[in-house]
C-alpha cells in the first residue's frame, strides 16, 4: 500500500524559483503545487488541499500579507502551516507575517537544508 505524498503549495512570482523548488521538493518525496500570484494562491489552496504553503510576500494581484490574512481567516484553510519565503528581511515584515499567522519565516536566498528542516518540522515525506 502506498501513502499519499504530502502536498506543498509554492507561491512566488519568480517562475524560475518556482520550477526549481518544485523539482527539488518532488525529489525529496513531496508533491508540489505552484501559484504565481495571490489570487492563484488562494484558488490553489482551496482546490489543491495542500498540507503546507510556502508563501512569498511580494506577489502580483494580492500581496503575500493579504493572502496570509485571507488563508488564516478561512476556517477550511486556517490550519495549514505557512512558511513565508521572501527577499524582505525587515523585522517589520517578519513581525507582521508572524502576527498574521505565519508559522515560520525564511529570507531568500534560501538554503535547501534549512528549507527542508522547516518543511519537515510540519510534514514528513510519504512513501511513493
Amino acid at each position: 500500500m502506498t501513502k499519499e505524498r504530502p502536498k506543498v503549495l509554492l507561491v512566488d512570482d519568480d517562475v524560475e524559483l518556482l520550477d526549481s523548488l518544485k523539482e527539488y521538493l518532488e525529489r525529496q518525496g513531496y508533491a508540489a503545487l505552484t501559484a504565481g500570484n495571490g489570487d492563484a494562491a488562494l484558488q490553489a489552496a482551496r482546490e489543491g488541499s495542500p498540507d503546507l504553503i510556502l508563501l512569498d510576500l511580494t506577489l502580483p494581484k494580492l500581496s503575500g500579507h493579504k493572502v496570509l490574512r485571507l488563508l488564516k481567516a478561512d476556517a477550511s484553510l486556517s490550519q495549514i502551516p505557512i512558511v513565508v519565503i521572501t527577499g524582505r528581511a525587515a523585522e517589520e515584515d517578519r513581525s507582521l507575517a508572524t502576527s498574521l499567522g505565519a508559522n515560520a519565516f525564511l529570507v531568500k536566498p534560501i538554503d535547501p537544508s534549512t528549507l527542508l528542516s522547516q518543511i519537515s518540522a510540519f510534514l514528513k515525506p510519504g512513501i511513493v
